[in-house]
């Protein structure tokens, strides 16, 4: 007998050498490999290219529902067992077929139910009326409604298939669960409502690594809310998807935070304390280093929307005196501001008032006044590029409400206001 050299359903260290193929499959494997070489491939008009593509797409599926069928009967023999030592079908798959896991028990629990309750999706697929991608969405539906259903559901959404795409199989599926077993479904929504985590781990460098899971309806309010960010912003906005989601995010909570729609810690959303020695006033940059992994020019980014207080230290390290906070922007002035602006006022971007800070022209660390003359609304990300992107914010002209940009190679782009 035959031995297999992992045990358990693990993929052995070196795949297990291919088999011989039969006669007639040698035969189609040559006929099949040899097509890219063939005049009558190569030399295809767009018609008949169109109808190559169809076919060998409905080739690939019948050939699909042969190995189901074949693999079926492997199932039901135990074969995998009896002649490789694996202890499921899915294992063997892994290391005899090189399928990844969630493959191998997907081909597995289709493989069995292709001979009960799926046996109308299998013919349906052998005859080319419908893909693999229709089946796999048919028995994923189907999986999740009781037994004495599962055919009868089987056969509506087959004939669905037969119609449509897989998208709306999929669609019909969910719709099918929801009115053959509500209570079921119901289970199952309260199960993935329970998984739902979030974890932010923070890592030696500075970052943050942020890993969870949602549930549907939960992934469904984050992604909406999240969609408006994920469109660039303008023309140099080099940012991947990930990026923009993640400033999203972050844009998201300040919004809220500075809307006091969220509880806040000590009385302000976002707190700079700068550390003062008795013996005399550091610059800027000796105060950042009591935050090692935020630059000064992140330091003075944040200075634009945080609240600032100033500690002085004695000797010891003794707090001896604590300052008055300096406020910044009060929230007539942001409203002013809200109304003057309309939105971030970097050019291209139209992002509302709420997803924005208030940034001073003439930096406040530079003796810049907190009134509207010397303020101007910047989105989180332009904002970024005022501060650490090498952009400036040039003149404000009250009288005709543009503001001038300067963008680091000295270009000026002029933005003007709109109503909120």
């Amino acid at each position: 007998m035959a031995t297999s050299p992992w045990l358990g359903g693990m993929p052995p260290t070196n795949p297990a050498p291919q088999r011989p193929a039969p006669p007639q499959l040698d035969a189609l494997l040559t006929q099949v490999q040899a097509l890219p070489e063939d005049p009558a491939f190569t030399q295809l008009s767009p018609d008949e290219r169109v109808a190559w593509l169809q076919n060998l797409r409905k080739l690939v599926d019948v050939t699909e529902s042969v190995f189901l069928q074949c693999l079926g009967d492997f199932d039901a023999q135990g074969d995998a067992q009896t002649l490789n030592a694996a202890t499921t079908t899915a294992g063997w798959l892994r290391g005899s077929v090189g399928l990844a896991p969630g493959d191998a028990n997907e081909r597995a629990r289709i493989a069995r139910g292709l001979r009960n309750h799926l046996r109308d999706a299998g013919e349906a697929l052998q005859s080319g009326e419908v893909s693999y991608e229709q089946v796999r969405a048919i028995e994923h539906a189907v999986r999740r409604i009781p037994e004495s259903d599962q055919a009868a559901a089987t056969s509506l959404l087959t004939d669905l298939a037969r119609a449509s795409d897989v998208m709306a199989v999929r669609t019909a599926g969910e719709k099918l669960k929801h009115t053959v077993d509500p209570d079921g479904v119901l289970r199952i929504v309260e199960k993935d409502f329970e998984r739902r985590h979030l974890y932010m781990s923070p890592l030696l460098d500075g970052m943050t690594h942020v890993d969870g899971l949602l549930d549907p309806e939960s992934a469904a309010i984050v992604s909406s809310a999240l969609a408006p960010f994920l469109t660039p912003t303008d023309r140099d906005d080099r940012r991947s998807t990930a990026q923009r989601r993640a400033d999203g995010l972050v844009s998201l909570a300040s919004s809220a935070m500075a809307q006091q729609e969220v509880p806040t810690q000590s009385g302000s959303p976002t707190q700079l304390q700068v550390l003062v020695p008795v013996e005399g006033l550091p610059q800027l940059a000796d105060a950042a280093s009591s935050a090692p992994y935020l630059t000064t020019l992140g330091m003075a980014r944040l200075g634009c929307a945080a609240t600032v207080t100033r500690i002085v230290l004695g000797p010891e390290s003794v707090p001896l005196d604590v300052g008055r906070t300096q406020r910044l922007f009060t929230p007539s002035q942001q409203l002013a501001l809200s109304v003057r602006d309309g939105g971030c006022r970097f050019p291209g971007c139209s992002l509302p008032p709420r997803y924005t800070d208030a940034h001073h022209i003439v930096s406040w660390l530079d003796g810049g006044a907190t009134d509207l003359s010397n303020g101007v609304l910047l989105c989180r990300h332009h904002h970024r590029r005022v501060h650490e992107g090498g952009w400036e914010v040039g003149t404000f002209n009250t009288q005709h409400n543009t503001v001038t940009f300067l963008s680091p190679d000295g270009r000026a782009f002029v933005s003007a206001g709109r109503s909120p």
